[in-house]
Order: C-alpha cells, then structure tokens, then sequence
C-alpha cells in the first residue's frame, strides 16, 4: 500500500482543509483509551475487526478522497491499508501509526 510519513500526514490533518477520511484499525479498547481528535471537516471511522461503517460512507464513492489508516504501530493498519486500495480506494498507511502520532501531537486523549 502507499505509504505517508508522519510529518507529512501531520501537517496535513491539522493545517490543511483537504476532505480527508481517517481510519483507526485498532482494538475498540485502544480507541477508547486515546484516539487521534476529531475535527469537524474530517471523516473519522474506527473500525475495529468491522470495516462495515467506514465500507458503507456514500462519501467514499461520491468523492474520490483520500482515506489514511492507522494502528498502533502501523503494522495492522498497513493490511487493511493494502486490500482498500486493491478495491481502488485512495488508501495510505501512516507510517509509524498512532504511537508515532503521540510524538508530533503530543496529546492525543479525548
């Protein structure tokens, strides 16, 4: 699957007003103990062994945006990442993954 760095998919999530959606493909309970925040123009989705959800958002059809994935370290997000785009999903894995996120962010608790 494609691959953004960190940085990069960083400055994009909070600097940049691109329609994006971004998908968490971590446990439940990893999601609910600190998650990436959530801002009004973003499409989020945790996904959890469940794809259903993020898989029936129209705005995936309707507009070819990209669609970022996440796990903890990565690793998960990057095979989920690697089927969405065989489907013709705009599909990026983020390198280094949510534990990597806490260092640009530093926060990352709702």
């Amino acid at each position: 699957s494609a691959v953004i760095e960190m940085d990069a998919f960083y400055r994009l999530y909070t600097q940049s007003d691109e329609l994006i959606n971004v998908v968490d493909c971590r446990s439940k309970e990893e999601y609910d103990s600190a998650n990436i925040e959530r801002l009004s123009h973003r499409s989020c989705y945790q996904i959890s062994d469940d794809l259903g959800a993020y898989r029936e958002d129209p705005t995936l059809i309707q507009y070819p945006i990209r669609t970022f994935f996440y796990s903890r370290i990565g690793e998960r997000s990057s095979h989920v990442a690697a089927e969405e785009l065989k489907k013709g999903v705009k599909a990026f894995n983020i390198n280094g993954g949510f534990i990597e996120w806490l260092h640009y962010d530093g926060y990352g608790m709702e």
